[in-house]
């Protein structure tokens, strides 16, 4: 049965399509097929799954569909924030976080053991 509203999208590992804009000046067919995929279905919800955190504002090229919040386009936004520095990509992550975009959790370390060796190393 089709979903009253609409197509969704689901792109798990999404960490893998960050490559959109790169050092090379050439795009991974994966950060292609991603982009196509999304302006394929304008009207598809999407849901970015990724454990990786962006690092880096160029990483978050493929995410076509989290606005320009106010900056002419996703790649002004972009440019706005390598220019600011980290600071300005925790804050980002910050609004994206409390406005449900984006959501971040950790591994919890409850139970877990572990011991302390000692190796030597021979040559």
């Amino acid at each position: 049965a089709e979903d009253k509203h609409g197509a969704l999208i689901i792109l798990d590992e999404c960490h893998k399509a960050k490559n959109l804009i790169n050092e090379a000046g050439q795009p991974t067919k994966t950060a292609m097929a991603v982009v196509a995929l999304q302006d394929a279905l304008p009207q598809a919800r999407v849901v970015y799954c990724s454990a990786t955190g962006a690092s880096e504002p160029k990483n978050l090229a493929y995410m076509t569909r989290l606005g320009s919040f106010g900056h002419g386009s996703m790649p002004v936004l972009l440019h706005s924030l390598e220019g600011a520095g980290m600071g300005a990509m925790e804050m980002f992550a910050l609004g994206l976080k409390a406005t449900g975009a984006y959501m971040c959790r950790s591994l919890s370390y409850a139970g877990a053991e572990f011991e302390v060796t000692d190796c030597p190393l021979s040559d």
